[in-house]
């Protein structure tokens, strides 16, 4: 195989993984249930975002895809963030996403486990990191559940 061969193929392949990342993730058929990930960005950890009244589903996710010694992860609540635990990504669930101020709450919750994961203390130099990352998650956030509505 050529070399031009080669990279057009990694390229291709390159460019269906990053469109499959913007979809909503397939176990999730039912309407009711919506499954997202942020791509990780500039740091190295993407974000697992369920929306669902469904708590026993949510509860099941996360305890399969976070942590599963969580029993019954405490659900009530709107919404409630699960920060990074042994490289895992964070997981966010909502039971629903028509607020924005509660969706902006736990993308805040997000961005300062990020940075505590990557080492970067809240101060006056690092501020405006805190705010790229929380603007990041944000934008990407509200792009694919636009994309999927």
């Amino acid at each position: 195989m050529k070399l031009a061969e080669t990279i057009i193929i990694g390229v291709s392949i390159g460019c269906m993984l990053a469109t499959a990342v913007w979809t909503v993730d397939k176990k999730s058929t039912d309407p009711y249930h919506k499954v997202y990930t942020i791509p990780a960005g500039t740091f190295d950890l993407d974000v697992q975002i369920i929306v669902t009244e469904d708590t026993a589903f949510a509860a099941k996710y996360i305890t399969t895809n976070f942590d599963s010694s969580i029993k019954s992860p405490n659900l009530d609540a709107r919404a409630v963030t699960f920060g990074t635990a042994d490289g895992k990504p964070p997981i966010v669930w909502f039971s629903d996403i028509e607020d924005s101020a509660v969706v902006q709450h736990e993308l805040l919750h997000v961005t300062i486990d990020m940075m505590k994961w990557a080492g970067i203390e809240l101060n006056d130099e690092t501020e405006e990191v805190y705010t790229y990352q929380l603007q990041y998650l944000t934008k990407q956030f509200y792009k694919q559940v636009n994309q999927n509505k």
